[in-house]
This record gives C-alpha cells, sequence and structure tokens, in this order.
C-alpha cells in the first residue's frame, strides 16, 4: 500500500510506519510527551495492533498524569502477550500512583526479577512497599539497590529536624518568584509525613502518593487578594531528594505547583512570575 504525498512521490506503508516511529522517538528524547502521545495514536490509527505504539501511548500518558488510562493501555498490552519488563515497570508506575499497592508490588517485583540491573522498578517496589507493610527490610533493600544502580537519580533520604525543614522553607520563600512567595506570606505551614492513604484514594489517582504538598482551602476567584488558609508540606516525600540542596529545590516546586493549584494556573492580574 502507498499514499501519494505529491506529485510524482508516493510512500510505502513500512516507509510510512518507520517515518512514525521516527517522530516518537525524537518527541520522546525530548521529554515532549504530548507529541509522542500525538504521534502514536496516529499510527495506532493506521495499524490498531501495533505493540510498540500502544506501549508509547501508555508511556505518555503515565508522564502527562493519567495513571488511569497508562494502565488500562498496559492491561491491554499484557492480554496481548506483551510481557515485556517495560510493561510490567509502567503498570507497577500507574498502579502506585492509583494507590493499588499490592498490583504495584507484584508487577515491580516481575519487573525487577526480568531486568535487575533497572533501577527505576527498585525504586517503584520499594515506594509500594513502603505504603503497603511501612519501611520493612525488603522496603530499604530495594530502595538501595535502586540507589547503587542510580545513586543520583534515586539518592537514599534524609530526615531533618523541625528547625531544618524551617529554614529550608524560609530559604526556597526567598528563591521563588516573588508573586509566589507573596502568596505564602504569611499562611501557616503545617509539616506531615506523608498525605493520608484515604485522602489520596479519594483523589482517583489526581494526587500521587510522592505529592510534595497540599494547598488548604477553598478559592474564591471575585476575591483577587485571598490567600489560603494553609499549605501542607510532606516532609518524608521531600526528604527523598537525599540532601538539603535538593529538598529546598523540592520546596521551591511544591510552592509553584500548590501557587498555580490555588490560582487556577494564573497569578492575579499584575503579579506574572517565570517557572523555574
Amino acid at each position: 500500500m502507498t499514499d501519494d504525498v505529491g506529485p510524482g512521490w508516493m510512500v510505502d506503508a513500512d516507509t510510512r510506519t518507520a517515518m512514525r516511529l521516527r517522530a516518537i522517538h525524537q518527541a520522546a528524547e525530548r521529554l515532549d510527551w504530548h507529541a509522542t502521545l500525538v504521534e502514536a495514536e496516529e499510527l495506532l490509527d493506521e495499524q490498531p495492533d501495533h505493540i510498540e505504539a500502544l506501549r508509547w501511548v501508555a508511556d505518555a500518558m503515565l508522564a502527562l498524569e493519567d495513571p488511569t488510562g497508562a494502565r488500562l493501555v498496559y492491561r491491554d498490552l499484557l492480554g496481548r502477550g506483551d510481557m515485556s519488563h517495560e510493561v510490567h515497570a509502567g503498570l507497577a508506575l500507574a498502579s502506585f500512583e492509583l494507590c493499588d499497592f499490592a498490583s504495584a508490588t507484584h508487577h515491580a517485583r516481575v519487573a525487577t526479577r526480568a531486568m535487575p540491573d533497572q533501577p527505576e522498578s527498585w525504586y517503584t517496589l520499594s515506594l509500594a512497599l513502603e505504603w503497603e507493610d511501612g519501611a520493612s527490610a525488603e522496603s530499604v533493600q530495594a530502595l538501595l539497590t535502586a540507589n547503587r544502580l542510580a545513586p543520583d537519580d534515586f539518592p537514599v533520604p534524609i530526615e531533618l529536624t523541625t528547625d531544618e525543614w524551617r529554614m529550608a522553607i524560609e530559604q526556597a520563600m526567598h528563591e521563588v518568584d516573588s508573586a509566589i512567595g507573596q502568596l505564602w506570606s504569611g499562611v501557616p505551614i503545617r509539616l506531615e509525613p506523608v498525605p493520608s492513604r484515604a485522602e489520596l484514594e479519594a483523589a482517583k489517582g489526581q494526587i500521587p502518593p510522592t505529592v510534595g504538598g497540599m494547598v488548604v482551602g477553598d478559592r474564591d476567584y471575585a476575591d483577587a487578594d485571598q490567600k489560603p488558609e494553609s499549605l501542607r508540606i510532606f516532609v518524608h516525600n521531600l526528604g527523598r531528594a537525599g540532601s538539603y540542596e535538593a529538598i529546598v529545590g523540592e520546596v521551591m516546586n511544591t510552592l509553584e505547583d500548590e501557587a498555580e493549584a490555588w490560582w487556577g494556573d494564573f497569578p492575579p492580574i499584575g503579579e506574572p512570575y517565570a517557572e523555574a
């Protein structure tokens, strides 16, 4: 089969597929997950059973914070006989973000057995086990394995004192954009280990268990000067950054993310800010 792409030019099906795959890979390499998803779906329009395209759809959905959609596609891949470690690894992470920790543990174990040198699956296993059973010996060992394989990506968590957390938050406040700093100025900040399992499950995948913080309060958009009631900072999650400096960076990210959640993605008129 060929397509007419202009006067005197025809593209056969294999060439067209290769071009689609190249576009998918290029989009993924630059972490443009929207483009990755579009390109993969266009390939699936032509070849609905293309396994690699289905994998890219699932991976892109997961990167775009749609664990529900990603898990459906990963499960479809398993049903089609794709038992690769990539599918199990993706299914483990999607299940973890949906608070299905038993499923996350199972698929992470399958992935680590299939590819024991892949640190991402070890890290997912450590997270799932910790949420399911607490900081067990197996969860600690899985974390240490991820750290050994990729120490920069998966550092060993550290614990700060309450005073050190206050210092880190104050430093982050000074380093974020001024509009964001003004929003949080005077807002009470509550230090908690992690969000509750009940509120994560109620969010149905919209909030991952690794979230760094949550804004508290009901927004009245008619009041441009309204401030949140408080901000919850989850110290156990942010402590996974592995160093004081990295934690300050994660606090800054949390201040920015929760400001966007409060503002509805836009700061008050006249107070633009630039994302870090």
